[in-house]
């Protein structure tokens, strides 16, 4: 079943700074922020809708603000709601995401004393340049403390980082992702920058001060950045803001690549980059006698959204492409043969493809 979020989202709360990008009621579409009698609602109806089974891992996560920059009786008030569920095993753990400026060892003892397990860090960039323009209000430095503070008491620690940023660019976007692989999180998020209505990057797009990203070239930044992470055994668990009413319907997305399946736009792109290589590799057939062999899972993702790859492989092959998908152990690899196998005679898996590009 895998592990189940409850998330509790307090938008914005305790965060002592504006950034040019964030209007968290307006990401969110939650305006209020609720009361520690409310977050028991919250786990208690989440709950209602997982199934129980032994494999089940349930964590409450606090997310929106940057919660360690609450008061610390705040925080202490959230996190003796969840005790109950921890004890009845109906909870595994608590995650919270907070800003790298937020961390000391006062705070982890605190969170250490109420089961918190993971902590995310809203690292967003690691130049210099990038967090001023940005608004951040923290160096590299400081993030780099907070890390070695989070891994010296065994916490599972997530990254997250925004590409296109004020300043930023395409390189400096892989820079920080080289140094995030020498920092060793578990997981990570990679978000693209959008611009948000009511926030200081609107008005900044409004006066040509900011120019976003396009989707395809934030789809490519990322599809680096997702392999370089996930070659370093770093989990990327979110790529692209989730999905909500006022991104998707209202009119609080002025400009930026918003996409509802960017997860799957990048995962595509890289597939598709894959697929290349595995093709030049084991050497060019007519497009009507070659065969694309995927794991049965990863059939989408070689398809690409609206058959986007499928249409990429045939105007590079030439012809016809054939997908096939089989069942395997493994995922993520691309096989090359000829449409009457029923197996691929090559395979590239995705450490070995990463690997050739890096040396490149």
């Amino acid at each position: 079943m895998g592990l189940k979020i409850v998330p509790i989202f307090i938008p914005h709360y305790g965060c002592p700074h504006a950034c040019v990008f964030c209007n968290q009621t307006r990401i969110t579409g939650q305006c209020s922020i609720p009361d520690p009698a409310a977050v028991n609602d919250i786990i208690e109806e989440y709950l209602q809708t997982i199934p129980v089974s032994r494999e089940r891992q349930v964590e409450v996560a606090f997310y929106g603000g940057s919660f360690t920059a609450l008061e610390p009786e705040l925080q202490e008030a959230y996190l003796r709601v969840v005790q109950p569920w921890l004890r009845k095993g109906a909870v595994d753990g608590i995650r919270i995401s907070t800003r790298p400026d937020a961390i000391s060892s006062g705070i982890l003892d605190l969170l250490a004393n109420y089961g918190v397990r993971v902590i995310e860090l809203g690292v967003q960039s690691l130049d210099v340049e990038v967090l001023r323009q940005s608004g951040r209000g923290y160096t590299p430095r400081e993030v780099w403390n907070a890390v070695r503070l989070i891994q010296d008491r065994n916490y599972c620690l997530g990254i997250q980082l925004m590409l296109g940023l004020p300043g930023d660019t395409g390189e400096k976007d892989l820079a920080t992702a080289r140094q995030v692989v020498e920092m060793r999180p578990a997981i990570a998020r990679l978000y693209p920058a959008l611009v948000i209505k009511g926030t200081r990057l609107a008005q900044m797009y409004e006066t040509g001060a900011y120019r976003p990203l396009g989707l395809e070239e934030a789809v490519n930044i990322s599809a680096d950045m997702f392999m370089m992470l996930e070659n370093a055994g770093i989990k990327v668990i979110r790529m692209g803001l989730q999905p909500t009413h006022e991104l998707m319907g209202g009119d609080s997305l002025l400009a930026g690549p918003f996409h509802p399946a960017y997860g799957e736009l990048v995962e595509s792109e890289v597939f598709w980059r894959q697929a290349q290589m595995a093709i030049m590799a084991y050497g060019c057939l007519p497009a009507e006698s070659l065969c694309i062999f995927v794991n049965e899972k990863d059939v989408s993702k070689m398809t690409g959204l609206k058959g986007r790859n499928r249409q990429r492989l045939q105007e590079f092959l030439a012809g016809e492409v054939n997908i096939k998908g089989i069942s395997s152990a493994g995922r993520n690899w691309v096989g090359i043969g000829r449409v009457k196998h029923r197996e691929p005679q090559f395979i590239l898996s995705r450490e070995q493809f990463v690997n050739d590009l890096l040396k490149m």
